[in-house]
């Protein structure tokens, strides 16, 4: 499933033994700064760390370019 991530969305609880799979991936625009807010949910902590103010949110890792027009 695909979905915006400001859209309602969840799931029922898990009523089985096994563990749920799941990945995501954030996909923003190219030339997208860094605010400064201090969130792990799309940024880890490790990447906050290296991250000033008015940082461009461009590298190879983590946050390659997959798409440049």
């Amino acid at each position: 499933m695909f979905h915006n991530g400001r859209t309602v969305h969840g799931a029922g609880a898990n009523m089985t033994p096994a563990r749920r799979r799941a990945m995501t991936a954030a996909f923003v625009p190219d030339g997208v700064r860094f605010d400064g807010t201090r969130d792990t949910r799309v940024l880890g902590e490790d990447s906050l760390d290296t991250l000033s103010p008015a940082d461009l949110l461009r590298s190879d890792e983590p946050n390659p370019v997959v798409y440049s027009r």
